[in-house]
């Protein structure tokens, strides 16, 4: 599936993330999903339900044309650092 989404995080913000490769899920699951967001973002109910859909959002494929990146963020209240991989297209 072509990507909705722009990239535009990693574009734009390159000095608050690295690029990097999810590393996926052995037996991912979809235990709920918001089909209204979905649709928002520009992914058909169809897609959704797909097995494509699964395998994009575990991490175990990408967007056509996404570019995942890991971000560090720290959380002030806690002053821990907490590493998230975050992907346009994909949440992990």
């Amino acid at each position: 599936m072509q990507s909705v989404l722009r990239n535009s995080y990693a574009k734009d913000l390159p000095e608050l993330s690295k690029a990097c490769l999810p590393s996926g899920f052995k037996k991912p699951e979809i235990i709920l999903k918001n089909y209204e967001l979905g649709e928002e973002l520009g992914f058909s109910k169809k897609f959704l339900d797909s097995d494509e859909c699964l395998n994009i959002f575990s991490g175990n494929a990408l967007l056509e044309d996404s570019t995942p990146i890991a971000q560090a963020i720290l959380d002030i209240n806690l002053d821990n650092l907490i590493q998230i991989l975050v992907m346009e297209g994909q949440f992990c």
